[in-house]
């Protein structure tokens, strides 16, 4: 049975998670009509495992799986809360960082790399705008910053069984100061 979000550390992630399937461009990118469908390509920390506890994917699992997306919780420091009023208004201010993983295969409507590398780079900014615009919007993440950590091909070489991918992982760093 799947866990709720539940305290600070798990409701940041569920809400870049709401956020990013609230982002017009992220569903253009995973070819969803609305959220609950965009929900469905965004994944906590991992993919779903393999069918039949197989130890890999197939490549038609890989496949099936993409595009989608990975929210995950640095795994050290990425969370953290701070001293922020004093008198008759004690309080903290949280703030933390989160990954976000987005995959997909080659878009097949460009036949040279470099114009997929291209295209893969266009749909990664317009998340990002996406993400921009409902940053500290009730109801959504207060995003502070955005940065690409690494972005690029994962060949089949690098990942047997996979297939060719896009990748692009972002470093998101979030508070609750005004």
């Amino acid at each position: 049975m799947p866990v709720t979000a539940a305290g600070n550390l798990s409701l940041a992630q569920e809400c870049l998670r709401t956020t990013l399937a609230d982002a017009t461009a992220f569903r253009t990118f995973a070819g969803a009509a609305d959220r609950a469908a965009a929900l469905l390509r965004i994944h906590h920390d991992v993919l779903p495992p393999p069918a039949a506890a197989a130890p890999a994917y197939t490549l038609a699992e890989w496949a099936a799986h993409r595009p989608y997306a990975i929210v995950a919780g640095e795994q050290t420091g990425g969370y953290s809360v701070r001293h922020a009023t004093g008198g008759a208004s004690f309080g903290f201010e949280e703030s933390g960082h989160l990954w976000l993983l987005l995959g997909a295969a080659p878009d097949s409507d460009y036949t040279a790399d470099a114009d997929q590398d291209a295209a893969f780079r266009n749909a990664v900014g317009e998340i990002i705008g996406g993400l921009m615009d409902l940053a500290g919007l009730a109801g959504y993440l207060a995003i502070e910053t955005i940065a690409v950590a690494a972005i690029g091909r994962n060949l089949p070489d690098d990942a047997p069984g996979c297939g060719e991918e896009m990748l692009c992982i972002l470093g998101i760093t979030w508070g609750t100061a005004q």
